[in-house]
């Protein structure tokens, strides 16, 4: 089995994306003015993210034995990703994502075989006791064996060296408290956006928020959508260029001017960027700096996937 620098675990989907002028109330009736399809999953955008920059990457999660599922394969097959975590249920999961003009988007899923719980197969076990870094959703927190799954899987790789990002996803406040609590003893990064970060930390204050999770987890990478993003790294944290930091460290990085066609993926697009600079051993700055010009290609073209089978991997 061919070895990898990441493995990626969670979701992944067809993404079916439909452009409306807003989005209906109750009841009403609104136009579809263009339609179109993808690969998606926000575990999946990430792992072409990560891919589409040069890391090694492998990703886990299931797929269907149907025409989407098929598909969804052939097309990660195309680019080179690692499939050997891949397993497969009986129907692949999908989203319907409604687009307004301002590119905000509404979405509607079924994740069908991606709420089961991966099997710790031969193939997942050496990848988890070889990369360098896992990263996971908060969707595989929300039900309990997925939990049970992710924690144990979290903790192989830190028993072999490695280490634990996590993006917290729009569910996580329907995480159990305590699976909570273990998952941030074993996560060495955290990505949320402002929404997640106020759920975690129990409050709207941006400051006291991240000093609240700055407690539980080392490295935080905050998406603030149009306005950037922020960087906060405790004192202890080992940088991966080496050196460890002496002090807490915040810094900000300002988001480019763009009139978004589609933000779906721009999150994960974010994630993708961090990583990559981090792993490459890039200065933190410059953590940010990737992550919000990555997440502002994507957002240019409707698709969360568009952008990376575009330029060609």
């Amino acid at each position: 089995m061919v070895a990898a620098d990441v493995l990626v675990v969670g979701d992944v989907l067809m993404d079916y994306q439909y452009l409306v002028e807003k989005i209906p109330l109750a009841g009403d009736e609104e136009k579809i003015k263009g339609a179109g399809k993808s690969i998606g999953g926000s575990a999946l955008n990430a792992a072409l993210a990560l891919q589409w920059q040069g890391v090694n990457c492998a990703f886990g999660g299931y797929v269907g034995r149907d025409e989407a599922g098929s598909f969804i394969v052939g097309e990660l097959k195309k680019i080179g990703l690692n499939l050997s975590a891949l397993q497969y249920g009986e129907r692949t999961g999908y989203c319907l994502t409604m687009i307004d003009k301002t590119g905000e988007r509404t979405m509607f899923a079924d994740r069908a075989a991606s709420e089961k719980p991966l099997e710790f197969t031969p193939g997942l076990k050496q990848l988890l006791a070889g990369v360098r870094l896992f990263f996971l959703t908060g969707y595989y927190l929300v039900k309990e064996k997925q939990a049970e799954f992710s924690l144990k899987a979290a903790r192989r790789v830190k028993d072999g060296g490695g280490l634990v990002a996590l993006d917290p996803s729009p569910d996580i406040g329907l995480v159990d408290p305590a699976t909570l609590a273990r998952m941030f003893s074993l996560t060495d990064i955290i990505l949320p956006n402002e929404r997640e970060l106020a759920v975690l930390a129990g409050t709207n204050c941006q400051k006291k928020a991240v000093e609240f999770l700055m407690a539980e987890v080392p490295c935080i990478g905050l998406k603030l959508g149009p306005r950037g993003s922020l960087l906060s790294l405790r004192q202890g944290f080992k940088l991966p260029g080496g050196g460890v930091l002496t002090e807490n460290k915040v810094w900000r990085e300002a988001a480019a001017e763009i009139k978004p066609v589609d933000t779906t993926g721009a999150g994960d697009a974010f994630n993708g960027g961090f990583l990559a600079s981090f792993l490459k051993k890039e200065s933190p700055p410059q953590w940010l700096k990737t992550a919000n010009a990555l997440a502002a290609e994507v957002i240019k073209r409707q698709g969360a996937a568009t952008f990376y089978f575009e330029k060609g991997f």
